[in-house]
């Protein structure tokens, strides 16, 4: 192999991290990813023309779900998406006039 074709075949591998977690209680160490992350800076956070948005992060070739509700006990999913290396995801949603308070939730499926 030549190192062109080296340097090519290095730079296309996929990173993956995980993240080991310790529960003493049931004597076990789990793998898992890294927890989602919402950027508390930049564009995209607040809200705008009427729609509340922020941008996150989190493991690259994973699914995100984005859940709403209006009394933190009933939940409907709101929004799905494919994280893509290295970038960050931007959520965008209208006000919904239907509850007061509004609730939104990010996790992996």
């Amino acid at each position: 192999m030549t190192d062109e074709r080296a340097t090519q075949k290095r730079a296309t591998k996929k990173v993956v991290s995980y993240v080991y977690v310790a529960d003493s209680n049931n004597n076990t160490i789990r793998k898992g990813y890294p927890a989602l992350r919402i950027l508390n800076a930049g564009p995209g956070l607040g809200f705008t023309v009427g729609q509340f948005g922020y941008n996150l992060t989190g493991p690259a070739d994973c699914s995100v779900v984005v859940e709403t509700s209006g009394d933190l006990l009933n939940w409907l999913p709101l929004w799905t998406n494919t994280f893509i290396f290295p970038a960050a995801l931007n959520f965008n949603a209208p006000r919904v006039s239907i509850h007061p308070f509004a609730f939104t939730a990010a996790h992996l499926p």
